[in-house]
């Protein structure tokens, strides 16, 4: 039997922000119908003041993180789906080949660069 599931979704918290920053209404909304879904959170507190490539380092690691959860299920994937708030919705800040960016709070300004639109 083959079972389809979503990918598992990588949430990566903002600028002065930690992953405890998400709130578990909105983690539920992210797993959607499936109780199991998988939702990890990335952390980089320790270097959120620092430039983006400083923080690379932790969108790689809960991607893995990701990978580890769903081959712990035996879930077969190929990517996650990643959503970043403020700093790190900047989709250059990871470069994981598996990163398939849903732009949260963020937007491209008249440029068509990515500008903060967070509070």
């Amino acid at each position: 039997t083959l079972t389809l599931v979503r990918p598992p979704v990588v949430l990566m918290h903002g600028l002065w922000a930690d992953d405890e920053s998400w709130e578990d209404d909105f983690v539920d909304n992210v797993r959607g119908p499936d109780p199991d879904g998988i939702v990890v959170a990335g952390d980089y507190a320790t270097t959120n003041a620092e430039e983006l490539t400083a923080n690379a380092g932790a969108v790689t690691e809960a991607i893995e993180d990701a990978f580890e959860d769903a081959r712990d299920n035996n879930i077969a994937l190929t990517q996650v789906d990643y959503i970043g708030h403020s700093k790190a919705g900047e989709p250059g800040s990871g470069r994981h080949p598996a990163l398939r960016v849903a732009e949260y709070a963020a937007f491209r300004d008249q440029s068509g660069q990515l500008a903060d639109c967070a509070a």
